[in-house]
């Protein structure tokens, strides 16, 4: 997931790619097939690439699905996001994970809602309990945010105690 300025916010190809379905586990972004907003294969995408953001604007990928296929052992798995290293993310936008559902029968997830701040170098890992199946769409389902404008100060107080409903608040460019 990321932007770039040869990057539509539709299919492009060479640029968008599919999951290969015989991986271990699996995230990913993904498209049903909507003419003139998706016109790429319905599938699972691992690489999604958007167009370039507007001054204070966002992009967000709402259906960023994890799972692990049905002959995954571990009891728990885990979902890694990390910037490019050859075409590295902005210090100056900031990344946001929320939880948006958990499969039906998992125990010991975080709870929907949550929400984390996905630092702009380095490895973030999140660990879930392992949830297998067939259809990823039965999977964890993300809500994975780029954003251009940067809370105010008091908001990042509320950041910091854990409030989860960050577009509501005011916010403003660095």
């Amino acid at each position: 997931m990321g932007i770039w300025s040869e990057a539509t916010d539709n299919f492009d190809e060479g640029i968008d790619w599919l999951i290969n379905p015989t991986d271990g586990g699996a995230a990913g972004v993904y498209h049903q097939q909507e003419p003139g907003s998706w016109d790429g294969p319905e599938g699972f995408y691992y690489k999604d690439i958007r167009g370039p953001l507007e001054p204070d604007g966002a992009k967000i990928w709402d259906t960023l699905y994890v799972w692990a296929h049905t002959d995954f052992l571990d009891p728990t798995m885990y979902l890694s996001l990390q910037g490019d290293i050859t075409y590295p993310p902005s210090d100056e936008l900031a990344y946001y994970l929320e939880l948006l559902e958990i499969p039906e029968g998992v125990t010991g997830a975080p709870p929907v809602g949550t929400v984390w701040d996905i630092p702009w170098e380095g490895l973030f890992s999140l660990e879930l309990p392992t949830f297998r199946t067939a259809d990823g769409l039965e999977g964890y389902r993300f809500s994975f945010t780029i954003d251009a404008s940067v809370p105010e100060p008091s908001s990042v107080v509320l950041l910091g105690v854990g409030a989860v409903a960050l577009l509501p608040w005011p916010r403003r460019r660095m």
